[in-house]
């Protein structure tokens, strides 16, 4: 619920109105961007103007579940961003805000920030082609994949995929033996 809607409303009835974004990565390191022209200092927070977002998606709703999808694609200019990438940002937080400008003046109160998402990183993959290395990272809040199908093996490797830390299937082959389950009625 948004409590600052005086204040936005107050803020976009401007003549002289103009915008940017701020993205906060809270991955294994913190990584903190804006478009804005130069850096800015947020909520404690340095934001680099130096920004490695090519692109950004408004987020979606999904129509079968309170699914909010958003994605980005990240320049991979800065390898720890992309080794960060390669060895799993599933989870990881992402929250993007928007900033507004009044006469060229950011409205830097936190009464005045759209913030348009916050959720967790739902893939990733790196991208190479002949030009760039590009991160693609896509997102998603709150329910994560219940709508999508998809193959998950049980396995320590399969698991390792999404997780390399994870060791919730490390079990599931000790000491295990072929059994016959039956399904429906007997």
């Amino acid at each position: 619920m948004k409590t600052n809607a005086a204040n936005l409303s107050t803020i976009l009835g401007n003549d002289q109105l103009g915008f940017f974004t701020l993205i906060e990565l809270n991955w294994n390191n913190q990584y903190y961007f804006t478009d804005y022209g130069q850096t800015l200092t947020f909520d404690g927070n340095n934001y680099l103007t130096n920004t490695p977002v090519v692109d950004i998606s408004i987020p979606k709703y999904t129509t079968t579940i309170d699914r909010e999808l958003f994605s980005m694609t990240l320049s991979g200019l800065d390898e720890d961003m992309v080794d960060e990438a390669e060895t799993g940002i599933i989870s990881l937080g992402v929250k993007a805000s928007m900033i507004f400008t009044v006469a060229g003046v950011p409205q830097l109160g936190n009464n005045d920030v759209l913030n348009f998402y916050t959720g967790k990183v739902f893939s990733s993959k790196v991208v190479l082609t002949n030009e760039e290395k590009l991160i693609e990272v896509e997102c998603t809040a709150p329910l994560n994949d219940l709508d999508s199908k998809g193959t998950l093996y049980t396995t320590k490797d399969g698991i390792k995929t999404l997780d390399a830390t994870d060791t919730c299937f490390n079990s599931v082959t000790k000491g295990s033996e072929e059994i016959n389950l039956k399904w429906g009625k007997i």
